[in-house]
């Protein structure tokens, strides 16, 4: 009976008791109705607030939560702003942010985004969520990276995203490439072009490349022509065939601008470059 306690509670002069009583108030409540707990203690207790609050986070935290409610969000938001800084929030933050994430991933990092960056409660949350962002949702995660290029997120999740688009979207991957600083595409590009021409998958990734400005495709195809002049397996060209041999798979839109590309280039022998441009034939 909430109402009858909170009259009780009212009733009883100040003192360490009536700290401690509401501590249980709270404590009773809060497997039931966390929010109406949490707005009850920021209303009537003091003393005891922090052992509430703790409280509070313990519940709101537990493994046994079935879904995730608006008052439970409302509840962790209000939480996060009540509870003092120190290790214990943080903790709770962080566990908020997994337990949230395991139900649906895109409100909690998104969440964990809304925070004060500097504080080391989201820095907790960051470090529960950042290494899941890109296998739960590769899209916000890529998006995060291009417009973020530079965060320690984005940093920590820059090859990850390559790997999940190499193994999901690789065309998708080369259209978000190309989007990135230049600075970032090369070793990028030939994890892209690598893993394709393992898979059998060239012409994804070439047919990526057609719609993109002539300067990108230019730029992209001088990379792969290094590559292709370069990277030998052996003294014995045969054997290096299938990646002489990757320039067939170019659409005949792109094929100008490698040829180019190749001849261009400081890189390789003359007969590799021979190779090359007869591929190309």
């Amino acid at each position: 009976d909430p109402a009858a306690a909170t009259a009780w509670f009212k009733d009883m002069p100040p003192s360490a008791d009536r700290e401690n009583a509401g501590a249980e108030i709270v404590k009773g409540w809060a497997t039931r109705d966390p929010h109406a707990a949490l707005d009850w203690l920021l209303h009537n207790l003091q003393g005891s607030r922090p052992e509430g609050l703790n409280y509070l986070a313990r519940v709101l935290t537990a493994e046994g939560i079935d879904s995730i409610q608006p008052s439970w969000i409302d509840s962790t938001q209000q939480l996060f702003y009540a509870m003092p800084p120190g290790p214990e929030r943080d903790v709770m933050i962080g566990k908020m942010a997994r337990i949230w994430a395991e139900k649906d991933f895109k409100p909690a990092i998104a969440w964990v985004f809304s925070l004060p960056a500097e504080d080391p409660g989201c820095q907790s949350a960051k470090g529960h969520l950042i290494h899941l962002w890109p296998e739960k949702d590769l899209t916000g995660a890529a998006a995060h990276i291009l417009d973020n290029p530079d965060s320690p997120a984005g940093k920590a999740m820059y090859w990850q995203v390559i790997r999940e688009f190499n193994g999901s979207d690789p065309g998708g991957g080369i259209a978000w490439l190309a989007r990135l600083p230049a600075g970032s595409q090369k070793q990028a590009l030939l994890a892209f072009f690598h893993n394709a021409l393992t898979k059998n998958e060239l012409p994804v990734i070439f047919a990526a490349m057609e719609p993109l400005p002539a300067d990108q495709q230019e730029a992209m195809l001088g990379i792969i022509a290094a590559e292709v002049l370069t990277t030998t397996s052996s003294s014995n060209m045969d054997e290096d065939a299938p990646l002489l041999n990757s320039l067939q798979q170019l659409p005949a839109s792109l094929r100008e601008v490698a040829r180019i590309a190749i001849q261009k280039s400081a890189s390789g022998s003359t007969e590799r470059k021979e190779a090359a441009l007869k591929a190309l034939k």
